[in-house]
């Protein structure tokens, strides 16, 4: 049974239709519409002399109308293609990152947390790490970004610890890393005293960061693992790694 049926059997939205429009147009390479032309039964959408493929190759004003008017056959004549096509990565990260309730009402995946706000430079490695995983996540997906995301928490945590002057060693797990900060630093000392029950959200999210290491050793492509996290678990470890990167960004005192 498709999975995706009962979304296909409804027709797609004018307001979607004009979201992945776009999204075809800035994701799109001539590769791609000639693949897409074979799995739509239109092998002239391969040709290189193509009205499409000339207007994308020449940069042509009206490269738009014709990708408006492919969606427009295809929703009358190939629906459940046009309804496949932003499940695809780098369509679907281009309809999150700019039209995020258009990707809502397709039901592409959860909702991101934002990306991290830094207050203060962090280290080389964090920021290019932390830029790498935007990019693989709006081009890959979730499951190409993790590794680079946990490397970011990781050199991100050794940051604050020098920061703060707290021991570290530098290999570290970043759940042995997290427990010290969470235990030493003293902000959240300071804090536990009054607010317990926070200190157990924390507390949970140690046991989240520790298995994000093991998920990133044994389920990414990090290694040359056989057996890959799926996307949604994927994305909630990135979002879990956004949001203590954005909390420890306000809530720590450097």
């Amino acid at each position: 049974m498709n999975p995706h049926n009962s979304s296909s059997s409804m027709p797609m939205s004018y307001k979607a239709q004009l979201a992945l429009i776009e999204a075809l147009e800035a994701c799109f390479v001539a590769l791609d519409w000639s693949k897409l032309g074979l799995e739509m039964e239109l092998p002239y959408l391969t040709h290189s002399e193509t009205r499409l493929q000339k207007a994308l190759r020449f940069n042509d004003s009206d490269y738009g109308t014709e990708v408006a008017q492919l969606v427009t056959f295809m929703a009358m004549h190939k629906p459940d293609l046009l309804h496949s096509l932003p499940r695809r990565p780098a369509l679907k990260a281009w309809l999150e990152q700019n039209a995020p309730a258009v990707a809502q009402e397709l039901g592409l995946s959860v909702v991101h947390v934002p990306a991290p706000f830094r207050r203060l430079t962090a280290s080389e490695v964090v920021e290019r790490a932390l830029r790498d995983a935007d990019q693989l996540l709006q081009t890959n997906g979730a499951v190409s970004a993790l590794d680079r995301v946990h490397t970011a928490l990781h050199g991100y945590l050794l940051d604050v610890c020098a920061a703060s002057g707290l021991t570290a060693i530098p290999t570290a797990p970043i759940g042995s890393l997290f427990k010290t900060i969470r235990n030493e630093h003293p902000s959240l000392v300071a804090m536990n005293k009054h607010d317990p029950q926070v200190d157990v959200v924390l507390a949970s999210l140690a046991g989240a960061v520790t298995a994000l290491n093991t998920l990133r050793n044994n389920a990414s492509v990090a290694h040359p693992n056989q057996v890959l996290l799926r996307e949604g678990e994927a994305m909630l470890m990135v979002n879990l790694v956004r949001t203590l990167f954005n909390y420890l960004e306000t809530r720590l005192d450097h």
